[in-house]
């Protein structure tokens, strides 16, 4: 047998291994998962049965709502988001050398996985030329450059 051979049997070997490890670590999971979601319902429930008293059901309340925060900056954390104004400064960083129009910008909001429409597109410019990060000559837009609070300007003598 020819050793390529021998070396892709070697790997789909080890490949097969680790499939093997992966699903008994998500079958452990999946166990310690359904015990926790028991308990919590568990604890759901007693705790409802106490909310003739205000700070209980207060207190409850409060972790529900700390629960749904936690899950979704997981979400977050998992799965990072650019807002919409973000996307609108790279495309002008990175192709308005010579200044875009709002619908050569619109054209490149495909590229970065964002919808927007032209209404939108021209109120997020006007928030950042009221903001001096941008700058509009004619019909083009350009970005400013980045400014430095903290750095005092020199008086003019």
């Amino acid at each position: 047998m020819e050793t390529i051979y021998q070396q892709m049997l070697q790997r789909y070997e080890v490949l097969i291994q680790r499939q093997v490890d992966i699903a008994g670590q998500y079958k452990k999971l999946d166990l310690a998962k359904a015990q926790v979601e028991a308990e919590v319902e568990g604890a759901k429930t007693y705790l409802q049965t106490g909310f003739h008293d205000p700070a209980v059901k207060k207190q409850y309340q409060k972790l529900g709502q700390l629960k749904k925060d936690l899950l979704s900056s997981s979400k977050s954390a998992q799965r990072v988001v650019e807002s919409k104004t973000h996307v609108v400064i790279r495309i002008l960083q990175q192709h308005g050398q010579q200044g875009l129009d709002a619908d050569e910008i619109v054209s490149f909001l495909p590229s970065h996985n964002t919808e927007l429409d032209r209404n939108y597109l021209t109120t997020i410019l006007s928030k950042l030329r009221k903001k001096g990060m941008a700058v509009k000559d004619g019909n083009k837009f350009f970005v400013t450059e980045p400014r430095h609070p903290h750095i005092a300007a020199v008086p003019a003598s």
